[in-house]
């Protein structure tokens, strides 16, 4: 794929490794065909870059498989990769739930996760750890 990407938002990441800091670019989602879309994402340590392609029926679709791509392309260097503003560990990309498993599932994750975000604000509200 040799066409030059429109990136469009960069993160610099930082790891307790010596190897230096990690940078991670999303580019603009591109129309393919009438129904296919991708969206290229890099992550490059040093002078080693790796360009990526996620697809999708639209652009919004080739976005979020990108966005989940780069968390878990990170997640492969295992390593604790931190974000300007985040704790130790947290590279600042979060997880989806994944809608092809259909909206039964994808509805029960979520309703899980607002529990216990709700919990979680319970608790913050009185002090409790």
């Amino acid at each position: 794929m040799t066409e030059s990407q429109n990136w469009i938002a960069f993160r610099t990441l930082t790891s307790g490794a010596a190897r230096g800091p990690v940078e991670v670019a999303l580019a603009a989602p591109v129309k393919i065909s009438e129904q296919e879309w991708r969206c290229a994402f890099r992550v490059k340590r040093d002078t080693s870059a790796q360009t990526h392609f996620a697809p999708g029926l639209d652009a919004l679709q080739a976005l979020i498989n990108a966005i989940e791509g780069i968390r878990s392309t990170l997640r492969e260097h295992d390593e604790q990769m931190t974000w300007l503003g985040g704790e130790p560990g947290d590279p600042g990309v979060p997880r989806f739930i994944p809608q092809f498993f259909g909206i039964q599932f994808g509805n029960r994750m979520s309703r899980i996760l607002d529990e216990e975000i709700e919990r979680f604000s319970a608790k913050a509200k009185t002090g409790i750890k």
